[in-house]
């Protein structure tokens, strides 16, 4: 095994039977980007990189035999044998594509201007096939006649139309490497988008999160999640694989998410909503334009009769969820006592809208007017510390509602009173859920605490610290056919599947 890259010993080989590799830093003074073995007897090994030359080792041990200078112009940025191990191929920032037999280090096959950009990456394919992938945004498939030392384009892999609308201009869509995988060939993209071709044509893009996961939600079967550069995906619970939104995501980064069983909800934090649909193809695509709000939303509830959102300036808002005209609005000082203190979160009821204070007070409203119920009491949480999160029961029969230290006080719906608290937190409660069984607790703490405990006992609990590494995981979704199961997300771009 060989290893390249920067630093004082740019290139260290090991022997995996524990003989001699040789000494494999001889003919380099610069950063290494690229490193292939031929791994029959004799044995030969060739790297290169920032230096615009190609060292070629024999072994083993391995011996530097010859420098090749002056074979590009730009960085070498791959190279590697081909399938019988008589010749080496290196790419380059240069556009250019060489061959070299390693018997007699001779040059066999020059051809430049390959791409209008930086070749980044090469595979074999079957027979003397070769595919090259580019900074130009284009992966290419050649045949190289070794006789005729000729390298001829056969055709071009393009991307879906959605994959490159709008990025003519744009270094997202540079191709950085590809990879066969039995009757596919794999391109990664520059913004993590992993392109799947078959016979040639364009079959599916993998793609993954590159900023903080900020909100997820479930629609229907599927997990939605969205991220801090406003990107938006739909993912399979059962597979790797995701799907894209369609051809509109938002700007900048997403501040909320929801669903109903026909649409998903979120807001990006230029406060533009957007409510997206499910086409024929399964994805997701806009069903209007962007809908511009007066303020950033701090939390958001979906469900098929309505849409509630709360702004980060109070005002509640009830919206209809086909077309999101306004129905209700209210601003704080209409719906709590003490309107210097702020509306945190809220909690959808059978005919009401529980919200929770900053002052550690939660207050009762009607859900179509969104104004105090008539003879609605004020109820307070167990230590009356600042409300972060709530959370209805499936039911609709308790509310779980978590403060600034860490405390989950439960409430009777019908009774309007307490029945029971937990404390398995040390800090402030981010998120709070109830599952489908109306009576399990998940729960994540600034504490960068998971928690899964229950109403009925709330003493008792099963506790995941770090769901995302040392990274700070920003939020959790439940998926609700399943109470055991829970997906976590945060800085560290992934999502998470944990089962309890």
């Amino acid at each position: 095994m060989i290893i390249v890259g920067a630093g004082a010993e740019r290139c260290k080989a090991v022997s995996l039977d524990g003989k001699k590799a040789g000494d494999m830093n001889i003919g380099h003074n610069k950063t290494l980007l690229c490193v292939d073995i031929k791994q029959q007897d004799p044995f030969y090994a060739v790297f290169a990189g920032e230096e615009q030359e190609v060292q070629f080792y024999k072994g083993m041990p391995f011996k530097h035999e010859k420098s090749f200078s002056k074979v590009h112009t730009g960085f070498v940025n791959s190279c590697g044998f081909t399938p019988d191990g008589n010749h080496f191929i290196t790419v380059s920032q240069d556009k250019s594509v060489k061959m070299y037999n390693c018997e007699s280090k001779e040059l066999v096959i020059e051809k430049p201007a390959v791409h209008s950009m930086g070749i980044n990456g090469f595979v074999f394919s079957a027979g003397n096939l070769i595919y090259t992938c580019s900074s130009d945004r284009s992966i290419k498939l050649h045949e190289y006649n070794i006789e005729g030392k000729t390298l001829e384009e056969k055709s071009q892999l393009n991307l879906n139309q959605f994959d490159i609308e709008g990025y003519k201009e744009n270094v997202d869509k540079q191709q950085l490497g590809v990879l066969m995988a039995k009757e596919d060939i794999l391109g990664c993209s520059f913004n993590s988008d992993i392109n799947v071709w078959s016979s040639g044509d364009w079959k599916h893009t993998i793609r993954g999160h590159k900023n903080t996961v900020m909100k997820m939600c479930l629609f229907n079967s599927l997990l939605v999640s969205a991220d801090n550069d406003g990107r938006i995906l739909l993912w399979n619970n059962e597979s790797v694989a995701s799907r894209p939104v369609g051809l509109i995501k938002h700007p900048i980064g997403v501040n909320s998410l929801s669903s109903n069983s026909k649409f998903v909800y979120s807001q990006s934090n230029d406060c533009n909503f957007m409510q997206w649909e499910m086409n024929g193809d399964g994805l997701l695509e806009s069903k209007a334009e962007f809908v511009k709000k007066h303020a950033n939303i701090k939390k958001l509830h979906a469900d098929d009769q309505s849409v509630y959102a709360l702004y980060n300036d109070g005002v509640v808002e009830l919206m209809n969820p086909e077309d999101l005209s306004v129905l209700a609005s209210q601003t704080k000082d209409k719906m709590i006592s003490d309107p210097k203190f702020e509306i945190e979160a809220f909690a959808k009821c059978e005919g009401e809208i529980w919200v929770g204070s900053s002052n550690g007070f939660v207050y009762i409203l009607d859900d179509k007017t969104l104004l105090p119920k008539e003879g609605a009491v004020e109820l307070k949480t167990n230590n009356g510390y600042p409300i972060t999160t709530m959370s209805a029961s499936p039911d609709k029969k308790s509310i779980a509602v978590g403060d600034s230290k860490g405390y989950i006080t439960f409430f009777d719906v019908a009774a309007k009173a307490q029945k029971g608290y937990s404390c398995h937190h040390k800090n402030r409660i981010v998120q709070v859920h109830i599952g489908s069984d109306n009576d399990t607790v998940w729960s994540l703490g600034f504490d960068a605490l998971l928690n899964k405990g229950s109403i009925s006992a709330p003493k008792n609990s099963l506790k995941l610290q770090n769901p995302n590494d040392s990274a700070e995981t920003k939020n959790f979704c439940v998926l609700d056919q399943e109470a055991n199961v829970v997906f976590t997300a945060g800085y560290d771009c992934a999502i998470r599947k944990y089962s309890s």
